[in-house]
């Protein structure tokens, strides 16, 4: 007769938000093949434009140092760089986000559509793998509320735009 030992743990797959294990698939920004979620896509687009301004503003101030017109079209390319690889990033993240959604990359030229680029943030990923791949890891709670303050920064900011504006007209 055997005995059951009451001290083994729980033998049932349980994943949580730092799970890495090889049933989701894999995040990589630099491709268009796999899916992203909603939030790591906000962040991510949010990311990407964060890095391109202050590679801008880097180069920039940089440029000011070399002597002339030098320094301004050395200036003026590394803007076009960073935009075009701006661009290039968020096709690929905007192409995983389809994905996630059970839809082709194609879909992403929805997004030049104004306002019709909100489904991206509004529709929810598939939850079980689909033709596009595994489903991406669970977002981890620390990016969540990064997200959570970034997008309130960014409401704070348009509204503070809007009232100083709007405080400027009657200024003089």
């Amino acid at each position: 007769m055997s005995t059951l030992n009451p001290y083994v743990p729980p033998a049932g797959k349980v994943a949580d938000s730092f799970s890495s294990s090889g049933e989701f698939g894999e995040i990589n920004i630099f491709s268009a093949k796999g899916r992203l979620g909603r939030i790591r896509y906000l962040a991510y687009s949010m990311g990407v434009g964060i890095v391109a301004v202050l590679a801008i503003a880097l180069v920039t101030v940089l440029a000011s140092f070399l002597p002339g017109s030098v320094g301004g079209i050395v200036a003026v390319a590394a803007i076009g760089l960073a935009y075009i690889a701006m661009i290039y990033v968020s096709i690929l993240l905007l192409i995983q986000r389809s994905h996630d959604m059970g839809k082709s990359g194609w879909f992403a030229l929805v997004a030049l559509i104004p306002f019709a680029a909100l489904i991206f943030l509004f529709w929810p990923g598939a939850q079980a793998a689909n033709k596009y791949g595994s489903p991406p890891p669970p977002t981890n709670p620390i990016l969540k509320w990064a997200m959570i303050i970034l997008c309130s920064i960014y409401i704070v900011a348009i509204i503070a735009a809007i009232v100083f504006q709007e405080s400027m007209q009657y200024v003089g």
